[in-house]
């Protein structure tokens, strides 16, 4: 087996993998109990190239008395484009009273938001396709 098909396989376990851990973790936040939380960091960085920019979402919240800080938005990922991103940015901006979703068996962990996604449908189907070609074709040889 070539590296180059071994690399194909293995993103495509990869994808596969990770496709299985977001579904599987947003089902799990769908059963979350609520708590109000804050907005403290809203920021979305744009690089110079504009390929590279990032959102910082980060929340505080209090489950049974302690504090807690999240930055996880949801389980279903961040927005690919740009103006997307700006828009999630913008839909939470810092000092709003939001609604935070934790996890009743470990109160660190928590979401902004728990709609189902069927995102990590598509990623499930690039990593079966990467295997599938590796495995399958003579486009690697």
């Amino acid at each position: 087996m070539t590296l180059i098909k071994l690399a194909f396989i293995l993103c495509g376990l990869a994808l596969v993998g990770a496709a299985w851990w977001s579904a599987t973790m947003n089902a799990r936040a769908a059963d979350w109990p609520d708590t109000r939380g804050t907005i403290v960091r809203s920021e979305h960085r744009q690089a110079p190239d504009g390929d590279n920019d990032s959102v910082r979402i980060e929340f505080d919240y209090e489950v049974v008395g302690q504090t807690h800080r999240g930055s996880k938005v949801s389980y279903a990922g961040l927005p690919a484009q740009s103006a997307d991103k700006a828009a999630l940015v913008a839909r939470y901006p810092a000092g709003l009273a939001v609604r935070v979703y934790y996890d009743p068996a470990d109160p660190g962990r928590a979401v902004l938001e728990r709609e189902p996604s069927r995102a990590w449908i598509a990623a499930a189907l690039m990593g079966v396709a990467l295997v599938a070609i590796a495995l399958f074709t003579n486009f690697l040889n």
